[in-house]
């Protein structure tokens, strides 16, 4: 039987349903590099010391130096009911890192990202509606180590935030009023070439 047939009834119709173990030699196609402020790079990473690897994305060596990858803005999700998984963590210090959902690459408006920002004691639930921009920091301390997994799930009434399985942030604001695709994203504060690694990622319409 299919994947599908294995955890569904046939019955039921699939709705869309997207998963990615970030593995062998290079990104897969259906993901574009973007770079808003320097050159960035999205390479896959085998090093030991980062058990089991995975794509690692960095911004240039310059001021502000901001790079993410998305689908190019093909949009499949829904903003009120969707579901984002991913496995990641930042790399390095002075760095955010952003895991979560946007509309376009820019995330100047309409975007949910689960934020681990060495700027901020807290990991944090970051989002946009058309116009403004608000993040709600929540229990669990930054770090640059281990791989966590984070969870997003948007609804018509909220967004919650889970990390490694515990609801950390409910947030009502500014929440996305457009389509969205996965993205991940980084920027640097310190003009250091930074970066996250990603291991996986799922999205699904609910």
């Amino acid at each position: 039987p299919s994947f599908y047939e294995m955890s569904n009834p046939l019955t039921t119709v699939r709705k869309q349903h997207f998963w990615e173990w970030f593995s062998g030699d290079t990104l897969n196609s259906r993901w574009t590099l973007q770079n808003h402020s320097g050159t960035g790079t999205a390479v896959m990473n085998d090093a030991a010391g980062d058990r089991w690897g995975g794509i690692l994305l960095k911004t240039a060596a310059s001021s502000s130096a901001n790079s993410s990858i998305d689908f190019d803005d093909k949009r499949q999700f829904d903003q009120t009911n969707c579901i984002f998984i991913c496995v990641g963590r930042r790399y390095d210090s002075s760095t955010r890192s952003s895991f979560g959902m946007t509309n376009t690459a820019a995330r100047t408006a309409n975007f949910a990202d689960s934020v681990d920002d060495s700027s901020n004691t807290n990991k944090s639930l970051r989002s946009a509606d058309g116009s403004t921009i608000s993040e709600t920091e929540g229990s669990i301390a930054v770090t640059a180590t281990p791989m966590s997994c984070m969870k997003l799930e948007l609804s018509a009434s909220n967004i919650k935030m889970y990390i490694d399985g515990v609801l950390d942030v409910t947030k009502t604001t500014n929440r996305p009023t457009a389509k969205l695709q996965p993205s991940f994203d980084v920027f640097t504060r310190d003009s250091s070439a930074n970066g996250s690694l990603i291991r996986y990622c799922e999205a699904y319409n609910t």
